[in-house]
């Protein structure tokens, strides 16, 4: 795996889970009056926060399984869903969001940390989206892709990829 691709996904993936987590935390109800409902999306949301932050360290750590962990990270980026029965919406890091709502394509932008989970009722997504209707997040389909090809290289491919890597860098000190 490239060095700065793995260090610019482990800063998103730790930086965006930690700024979720202390969103969430900071922002919700218990400094207001709780509804019933609002703890089970809290608890997914700060459960896949700790996730992000968990994948992020794995994968700083050089691991295959924190490749996995990252790659499933980003799978649960991927999709922006807001309808009558389901909202959700996971972001980590960056993301450039396109879809379709209602009967216009949108492309929303963004770094930090989103996430929504409603059920029963469509909610706004975004600052463009509104109404319902689905999307991507293309930044997270792109690192998965790059994940995903990491993973299907052989462990003595991995091998000499960092060894030329080493050696460039070393090359580039001296």
């Amino acid at each position: 795996m490239n060095r700065w691709m793995q260090r610019i996904v482990v800063v998103l993936e730790i930086g965006g889970g930690y700024m979720g987590f202390v969103m969430l935390v900071l922002s919700r109800p218990w400094a207001r009056e709780a509804h019933s409902g609002w703890w089970f999306p809290f608890g997914v949301y700060v459960g896949l926060s700790v996730f992000a932050i968990a994948a992020g360290v794995l994968l700083a750590e050089g691991t295959r399984r924190g490749i996995k962990w990252s790659a499933i990270c980003q799978v649960l980026q991927i999709p922006v869903v807001v309808s009558s029965i389901l909202t959700y919406r996971f972001v980590c890091g960056l993301q450039i969001t396109a879809g379709s709502w209602g009967q216009t394509w949108v492309v929303e932008s963004g770094i930090g940390s989103t996430s929504l989970l409603v059920l029963g009722q469509a909610v706004p997504a975004g600052k463009l989206i509104s109404a319902p209707g689905c999307g991507v997040n293309v930044v997270a389909v792109c690192v998965f892709l790059y994940l995903l090809w990491c993973l299907r290289k052989t462990p003595a491919e991995q091998t000499q990829s960092r060894a030329v890597s080493k050696t460039q860098a070393d090359s580039v000190t001296v």
